[in-house]
């Protein structure tokens, strides 16, 4: 059993193994985790806690302090060979250069830790061990070993994630090289990223703990894994690339670890794994959200620029195999001439995108206010009529992509003749087919977002005002289209072509039944579904006190009534608190008038305002022991804060969708059309799922105990809050004032 609290002392079971000079401590469930596994594999011989000092220079005031790495161990690896290690362990979301954001004061801390394990690398090295930093998800390094030692058999398993998360050397070869390439900026930025290169056997851009790439969107393309460059063939000369030795790992895998959306890419054909028949699906409710993201089309100015900006010879991101097309183009007149045609129908197409979007800008500039809080995405249920008053534009604009296209056919057929093994010229081969394939999915993608509506696809436009200059806001739409079922679509491309899938999750019952999973998930008509419930290793009515707001006034749309309680919450028990609000301005007038209260100012709260991320909030709930997190979507689930780093939980709104939502208000007139109830049938259960996966941030193991507390009174004053309450395993203690909570 975990002890009590996420900090705390370790018992070693073995006591032979650990050869530290004091009581292990753990501070988070991670190094806990580690812990255990030191403790109880088999093949780890000795291990320490924070055992060996390593003197390092501080990067900013130059004195030389110490750095004390987590853990040593030392471990048999399968060929029996020993190795010894220092561990730092650290979760994906605490390691990400992203999560500095603006603030110097996080940009600093990163260049400390980049000092700090600098200094880590050479002592290892000199000392003939390893140094890393742990940051894989907890399933890959502490579930599956475990598994392969309950099954006593070898189990090899690699994680995949999307081609782009992973350098390729090639490419980043080729961008150091061509200086013309960055600006003083992306030089700066890519430091971290050489560092890194030095240590890393993944090739996995997240774990470059010091790059970051906010003020440059593209940097990360130019030297990530893209289709045509992680070959044998265009590689070798930089011994191979990350991404192709991965993809030969996956191959002779056992257990293939990847995320939702790479693995609806692979069941829509993309043939990136080899072929399985059995998938386990863990946070099940969560596909529906990722099919969605996979199954819609996005088309923006600033998106579709890119992608002609990567087709433009004369861009100097594009000077590589440029230079290549030139050097052809001296003894090949024709070749050189559809290169000028190219970079010229290249740069009129820009024109016509610019002009095509900035008339749908104005056309629809009435449908969008400046004024309110919330991003409008206004539905167009007649698609030839809306683009109907920009048929000129958009007319170009096919046109002018489709010359693209027919253009970069002809000269991919012209480099063939001139190279017709492939060989001489293979990286401009690989280029042009990638270019060709990128501009033919961009027209299908502007035919099926302007033409032949499809009944069962819902469109809309999106509008964002931007300040331009001193004169004011400036509004820029894009356009949107996406499948309304895609219970069918998942259907369709994955679980028809599978023989056995498991799909697991706490939340996948809805009133005591999984219809509504399966309904959503396009299951309800496979006869073969087996379900099955598992009882909780969590005793909830013993670790939970459930207290139920029942006075007759809104809270939601009082923020100083909910300030007060907090406020209340926060001086009478003094424990750490999260606050789960359903909307961004609700969280921030609550913080204000928070923060106006008596003492306000100087309260631990960490508030998911703009410009704070979200691993710098949960630092801080680790800094102080009666810290306030104040969070909206991205915080219901997925938020990990086991024992004393949370102890109560206070949610402030029912989180119901959007009703104004493309995508949500699509599926509640088909459930309509269908015959159905769609508050009933669909925003009703989408609700209590969310709901319930908000509850659950407040028990992380089966020795939490804490107080959940919910602000709407529509759980008791409205008929359909019943099946709120019955979704928690826990009885419910009504309220009217927050002073009788105890």
């Amino acid at each position: 059993m975990l002890p009590r609290f996420a900090r705390g002392k370790f018992s070693p079971k073995n006591q032979e193994k650990y050869v530290g000079t004091k009581t292990p401590t753990y501070r988070s469930s991670w190094e806990h985790a580690f812990m255990r596994l030191c403790d109880e594999h088999p093949n780890v011989y000795q291990w320490a806690s924070e055992s060996i000092k390593i003197p390092y220079r501080h990067p900013f005031t130059g004195k030389y302090t110490v750095y004390v790495p987590d853990f040593f161990i030392v471990y048999q690896d399968k060929q029996g060979k020993k190795h010894a290690e220092l561990v730092e362990v650290k979760p994906m979301s605490q390691t990400s250069m992203e999560s500095a954001g603006k603030s110097i004061a996080k940009k600093k801390q990163v260049v400390i830790n980049m000092a700090k394990w600098e200094a880590a690398n050479a002592y290892a090295k000199q000392n003939k061990i390893r140094f890393r930093v742990v940051s894989e998800d907890q399933l890959f390094h502490n579930d599956l070993p475990q598994l392969s030692k309950a099954l006593d058999v070898p189990i090899k398993a690699v994680m995949l994630k999307g081609r782009k998360n992973y350098l390729c050397k090639t490419r980043l070869n080729w961008i150091i090289s061509d200086a013309n390439t960055l600006d003083e900026i992306d030089v700066e930025a890519l430091i971290p990223v050489l560092f890194w290169l030095h240590w890393t056997k993944t090739g996995d851009i997240s774990e470059c703990n010091g790059f970051y790439n906010s003020r440059r969107t593209w940097l990360q393309s130019l030297f990530s894994s893209e289709p045509g460059f992680c070959t044998g063939e265009v590689c070798k000369t930089h011994r191979g690339c990350y991404y192709g030795k991965l993809r030969q790992a996956v191959f002779k895998a056992d257990i293939i670890v990847i995320n939702h959306s790479l693995l609806l890419i692979e069941a829509s054909g993309s043939n990136l794994l080899p072929e399985f028949n059995s998938i386990i699906i863990d946070e099940a409710h969560n596909l529906i959200k990722s099919a969605y993201d996979q199954y819609r089309i996005d088309f923006s100015k600033k998106n579709i620029s890119f992608l002609l900006d990567s087709i433009d010879p004369s861009h100097p991101r594009n000077i590589r195999w440029n230079s290549i097309l030139m050097k052809i183009g001296d003894s090949e007149p024709a070749i050189k001439k559809m290169r000028d045609e190219l970079k010229d129908l290249v740069s009129n197409t820009q024109l016509s995108l610019k002009k095509f979007m900035t008339s749908v800008s104005n056309e629809n500039e009435h449908l969008f206010d400046l004024e309110k809080s919330y991003l409008e995405k206004p539905i167009l249920r007649n698609i030839e009529k809306k683009y109907a008053s920009v048929n000129l534009e958009l007319k170009d604009l096919k046109s002018d992509i489709l010359k693209i296209s027919q253009l970069l056919n002809t000269l991919k057929k012209a480099i063939l003749e001139v190279d017709p093994t492939r060989e001489k010229y293979r990286i401009l081969h690989k280029t042009l087919e990638r270019e060709y394939e990128i501009i033919s999915i961009l027209f299908d993608n502007i035919m099926l977002l302007t033409e032949n509506q499809d009944p069962n696809w819902v469109y809309w436009l999106e509008g964002e005002f931007k300040t331009v200059g001193p004169k004011g806001q400036n509004l820029d739409v894009s356009l949107h289209a996406s499948v309304i079922d895609v219970g069918k679509k998942l259907n369709q491309n994955l679980f028809q072509k599978i023989d056995h899938c498991l799909l697991t999750s706490a939340t996948l019952k809805v009133n005591d039944s999984f219809e509504y999973f399966l309904l959503r998930n396009g299951l309800e008509m496979h006869s073969d579904v087996h379900k099955k419930d598992f009882i909780s290793p969590f005793f909830y009515s013993d670790q939970v006190t459930y207290y139920q707001y029942g006075g007759g006034k809104d809270l939601s749309k009082d923020p100083h009534a909910m300030a007060d309680m907090i406020y209340y919450l926060h001086h009478n028990f003094q424990k750490r608190m999260m606050v789960l609000f359903t909307s961004r301005k609700s969280l921030s007038d609550t913080a204000d008038a928070l923060k106006n209260k008596k003492g306000g100012r100087n309260l631990p709260l960490f508030a998911q305002t703009s410009g704070a991320s979200r691993p710098g909030i949960i630092r801080g709930m680790h800094q102080y022991s009666n810290g306030i997190l104040f969070g909206t979507n991205s915080f219901w689930e997925g938020v990990d804060l086991p024992g004393e780093l949370l102890e109560i939980l206070v949610l402030v709104k029912l989180p119901f969708d959007v009703p104004s939502d493309p995508l949500v208000k699509s599926y509640s007139e088909y459930v309509s059309r269908s015959g159905g109830n769609s508050f009933l049938e669909f925003a009703l259960p989408e609700c209590a799922i969310r709901f319930r996966q908000g509850f659950g941030r407040l028990i992380r193991t089966t020795s939490d105990t804490g107080k959940f507390i919910c602000f709407d009174n529509r759980i008791i004053s409205k008929r359909y809050g019943e099946i709120f309450y019955r979704f928690l395993p826990v009885e419910m203690n009504s309220f009217s004032e927050i002073t009788t909570i105890r």
